[in-house]
């Protein structure tokens, strides 16, 4: 209705529209109707002509309305971002914990307020990354990409980003997804921008992904065309202290390590987790100087204080390394007995459901992932470690650059022989 398609998880929103600004005859028929055709599988383009007259441009995505707790716009960085892909395509780099994916559906919103297109693929959402998934993320079809070069649009730009590219851990998708990047850039009509977002680290091993991507300066660290997410600023840091009374006059208390790690914006929404409600403990927090400090405060005041959210959280984290997942199938983990604390899991913000569907669940955060890994799948025991990295011998490469940061905090030495990891 108006543009928008609802999703199952809407269908609150979807009544109370049709209860406060749908009370015309014709407009309840048209709702009838768009409720009737969609009992029947039918494809986007075979519905009746009444819904295509209802939407007869690009559909718009449902925008995420779930901020931080702590909202700092950055609306210089918006309008920066929005004029880079004016001229051409690119990716959209930035290290752990940035805000890629945030910034992105602020650019979707932005984009959503100047009656321009902007259209997110959620790799991460992804399991195979073929042209059926990417037409239902899309709300589509398989042949995605023909009918979006077809569709009616404004004069201005679109825009179509592929985001967290480096989820894609299964070769098979990362595959799919170049594939369908590549295929974007050609096929797509010249006012179509293109955008991918990846960490920086992996933007730098990806030559096939650099290549789509051209630039006059290739001895930047990434050689393409690129915009990059910078942490926060002093200013940004002190703006984000000052909009929670509670947090009056702790920036002074922080020491230069902890401020540092606060400019990245996912820790500083972590320490503000840890800290909130627990303000008389500040004395235990302002010493923090790392990451792993900072991740193991959170892990035992928001996870560790219950023992079933420990044995759920060990056994979704192996089942992931076992995989070479970020994510798994729900009830494969979730039981009767479990549910609660997985709920729990969702609302603290550990965990949440991924895909079209919200069939799956992992973790909220590849960072979280990472520490997880560190705390329930490493061994400091050399042989038993060894044994376990020898019966998954992909685990090596699922385990990415943070987790080596982690393990270095227990084992001081890594050593990399035969594909396998050696700690010492």
């Amino acid at each position: 209705m108006e543009g928008v398609i609802y999703e199952a998880y809407d269908l609150s929103k979807l009544m109370d529209t049709i209860l406060f600004e749908c009370s015309e005859s014709g407009k309840l028929m048209m709702i009838n109707n768009i409720l009737a055709s969609s009992l029947h599988a039918k494809l986007y383009e075979q519905l009746p002509i009444i819904f295509k007259e209802a939407n007869p441009e690009i559909p718009l995505q449902k925008i995420n309305d779930n901020y931080p707790e702590v909202y700092i716009h950055r609306e210089n960085l918006i309008d920066r971002l929005y004029d880079f892909l004016q001229e051409k395509n690119g990716l959209l780099v930035g290290g752990p914990g940035y805000g890629k994916s945030f910034i992105l559906e602020e650019l979707q919103r932005y984009c959503r307020n100047k009656k321009q297109s902007c259209l997110i693929i959620r790799i991460n959402d992804l399991t195979e990354g073929n042209n059926e998934e990417i037409g239902e993320e899309l709300k589509l079809n398989k042949d995605w990409l023909a009918t979006l070069s077809q569709m009616k649009m404004n004069k201005e730009l679109a825009i179509l980003v592929f985001d967290a590219y480096d989820t894609a851990k299964d070769e098979k998708l990362k595959s799919n997804i170049l594939k369908a990047i590549k295929k974007s850039i050609e096929d797509l009509p010249v006012n179509w921008r293109i955008i991918v977002s990846v960490r920086t680290y992996d933007a730098t091993k990806s030559r096939k992904l650099l290549e789509m991507f051209p630039a006059d300066d290739v001895n930047n660290q990434v050689s393409c065309r690129h915009f990059q997410i910078p942490e926060f600023s002093d200013s940004e840091v002190e703006q984000a202290f000052s909009s929670i009374p509670e947090f009056q006059g702790v920036l002074e208390q922080c020491n230069v390590e902890l401020i540092k790690l606060l400019r990245i914006p996912y820790f500083y929404n972590l320490f503000y987790k840890v800290l909130i409600g627990n303000i008389e403990k500040l004395g235990e927090f302002i010493g923090i100087n790392s990451e792993e400090q900072l991740l193991n405060v959170f892990w035992i005041n928001k996870i560790e204080d219950n023992l079933g959210k420990e044995l759920f959280l060990k056994r979704l984290t192996s089942d992931l390394v076992k995989n070479s997942s970020l994510s798994c199938e729900k009830y494969s983990v979730v039981t009767a007995e479990n549910a609660t604390v997985f709920n729990e899991l969702i609302s603290s913000g550990v965990l949440e459901e991924v895909t079209v569907m919200k069939q799956k669940i992992a973790f909220t955060h590849n960072i979280l992932l990472d520490f997880a890994i560190s705390k329930y799948l490493l061994n400091l025991d050399v042989e038993k470690q060894l044994e376990f990295v020898s019966a998954n011998e992909k685990v090596p490469l699922f385990l990415g650059k943070v987790s080596f940061i982690f393990i270095l905090n227990y084992t001081k030495k890594i050593m990399f022989c035969s594909g396998c990891i050696t700690l010492k």
